[in-house]
């Protein structure tokens, strides 16, 4: 029982002799989905690092100055709350000693 269209011989192009793969046909084996998946993975990972390379050449002592300022501002910020909690720490004693306890 065929299409109807009458073609032979491989000439035939309707779409129940002929298709491209879509996605569903590759979902159809789990190993063919899974190097995909990969691919898809290994690719992006290979952009974000021409991305850095890039970023690097463009932008690379704005950014080293832009991280020192930051990671300065963060160490200020905990060593700021930690002392707070040592002072915190301190009251909360002297509290219960002044309650007997």
């Amino acid at each position: 029982m065929g299409c109807g269209c009458q073609e032979s011989g491989g000439g035939c192009q309707c779409d129940c002799h002929h298709h491209e793969p879509s996605a569903s046909d590759w979902a159809a084996d789990p190993h063919s989905e899974m190097l995909l998946d990969l691919a898809d993975e290994a690719w992006s990972e290979l952009m974000k690092e021409k991305m850095k390379v890039e970023y690097e050449r463009l932008k690379g002592k704005q950014m080293d100055k832009a991280a020192a300022a930051a990671v300065q501002m963060a160490m200020a910020y905990w060593e700021a709350k930690m002392q707070k909690h040592v002072k915190m720490a301190e009251q909360q004693e002297k509290l219960r000693q002044a309650m007997g306890k």
